[in-house]
């Protein structure tokens, strides 16, 4: 089976494409979608150790250790620590398939409001990310403005 950005080069060279910014974006929102689920499995399985060790102390715990002795046993700051980070990184992931999915929409003629209600977000927010999309349509993606901190 043939990989996504495979299918969009060999539509490139058929002449799928006529607007060859349809492409470029097209190609840009392939390589976010990647990038977004190469780091979708980094959280997976910084979930799954951080569930591991939960469950380790919650297990300690009923035994009647102390919660601090169990934490620094389990180094507790720096599993938060891991989750913290990885889920930052999928927010900017996120955040940067949605500028290319943006970017891909005005390119293809589909307006804000109607992408961003097939997104389920507000229209407040699809304003937000079709304008910054605009911003940065020719350029690398900067990094997301006014994301949540995970914590």
């Amino acid at each position: 089976m043939p990989s996504e950005v495979g299918v969009i080069s060999h539509a490139l060279q058929v002449g799928a494409f006529p607007n060859g910014a349809m492409a470029n974006e097209s190609e840009r929102l392939v390589r976010e979608m990647n990038a977004l689920l190469a780091i979708v499995e980094e959280v997976r399985t910084v979930l799954q150790g951080y569930m591991e060790v939960s469950e380790e102390v919650s297990r300690r715990v009923n035994e009647g250790q102390l919660l601090v002795s169990v934490l620094d046993a389990l180094q507790g700051p720096l599993r938060r620590r891991q989750v913290t980070e990885a889920m930052a990184e999928l927010y900017v992931a996120r955040h940067r398939v949605r500028l290319a999915m943006f970017a891909l929409g005005a390119a293809q003629g589909t307006t804000a409001s109607e992408l961003g209600r097939k997104l389920g977000v507000s229209r407040q927010l699809a304003a937000r990310l079709a304008n910054e999309a605009a911003e940065n349509r020719s350029s690398e993606v900067p990094e997301p403005r006014d994301l949540p901190t995970p914590g």
